[in-house]
This record gives C-alpha cells, structure tokens and sequence, in this order.
C-alpha cells in the first residue's frame, strides 16, 4: 500500500513538473511571436493536440490568456487592460452568469421534484 501511494504521488509529481515544462514552453512562443495564436497554429509548432495546448495554457496560471468564443491564446503580460477586461474577462462574466442561471434552474427543478 505504501509503494503504490509513492508510485502515485511520483507519478503526480511528475505530471504537475510536464505541464509547468509545457506552460513555459507555451508563454516561449507567445512571447517569440508577440501575437494571439490559435491552438492549430500552436500545435503545429509546437507538436501538440488541441487537448495539449489547452492543458498547457491552465497550467500557465493565467499567464496565458483564453476564452470561450475567442480564437486563440495571448500572453496576460502582453495584453493592455483594457483589452483583457473587452475580451478574455466580459466573455467569462457572460459564461459564469449562464452557468449560474442554469444551476440555480437545476436546483430548483431538483428541490421541486422532492417535494412531489
């Protein structure tokens, strides 16, 4: 039992240090390039699957920027801030907001159904 908690916090280890490798690999070529990529155009530079560059940019801990309806990936450092709060940051808003609405409806739905 000891061995396997070991193998499994080494294995953790590992994969936490192979995406801090990749997020700095993705913040390198941003940086290089000085403009928004799409993930094709990371992938075909880098190698990587979509599900690559995404895992990547989460493990960038904000330092690369995404958002749901905008294609591509930007650096934070590199992004006026006004810029971050019309783009990257409204589109989350928008989504948090549908996403509350839709778990408040799922709630309600739920608590009703016990009742019943």
């Amino acid at each position: 039992m000891t061995q396997q908690l070991e193998l499994d916090l080494a294995a953790r280890r590992a994969a936490a240090d192979r995406a801090a490798e990749e997020a700095r690999m993705l913040c390198a070529l941003l940086r290089q390039t000085g403009r928004r990529m799409t993930a094709s155009e990371i992938g075909a530079a880098l190698g990587w699957d979509d599900r690559r560059v995404r895992a990547a940019a989460e493990a960038a801990g904000g330092a690369v920027l995404s958002a749901p309806g905008i294609a591509g990936y930007r650096l934070a450092a590199a992004t006026a801030v006004g810029d971050y709060y019309a783009e990257e940051r409204l589109r989350y808003r928008s989504q948090i907001r549908a996403m509350l609405r839709r778990m408040i409806a799922m709630d309600r739905a739920v608590h009703g159904a016990a009742r019943g």
